[in-house]
C-alpha cells in the first residue's frame, strides 16, 4: 500500500514533502496531488484543525465541527457538516485499508 497525502490529516506529512520540494528535489507523491480549489483552503484547514478531536469510532463528532463553525465562521454549518464528513469518510477508509 502506497502512503497518501491524504492520509496526513495533521499535515505533518505535507509540510516535510513541501519543504523538500522548496529545497529543489523532486518529489513525486507532490506532483500527483490535485490542487485544491481556492476557496476551500478554509474548509481544509478545518478539517486539519479539528482532525484531533476524533471520537473512539474514528469520525470527527458534529458538535465539533458546529462548534469550530460558531468561532471561525468558515461557511454554513450545515455545508461544513458535508464537506468534514465527506473528508472523514475517505480518511477512515483509507485508514482501514
Amino acid at each position: 500500500m502506497s502512503a497518501k497525502i491524504g492520509d496526513d490529516p495533521s499535515g505533518k506529512k505535507l509540510a516535510f514533502l513541501q519543504s523538500m520540494a522548496s529545497q529543489g528535489r523532486k518529489v513525486p507523491m507532490l506532483e500527483a496531488e490535485t490542487e485544491l480549489y481556492p476557496d476551500l483552503y478554509v474548509v481544509w484547514q478545518a478539517y486539519v484543525d479539528l482532525s484531533s478531536s476524533r471520537n473512539e469510532n474514528g469520525s470527527i463528532p458534529a458538535s465539533e465541527v458546529i462548534t469550530y463553525n460558531n468561532h471561525f465562521d468558515v461557511c454554513e454549518t450545515r455545508e461544513l457538516l458535508r464537506y468534514v464528513r465527506a473528508m472523514d469518510a475517505v480518511v477512515n477508509r483509507k485508514s482501514s485499508e
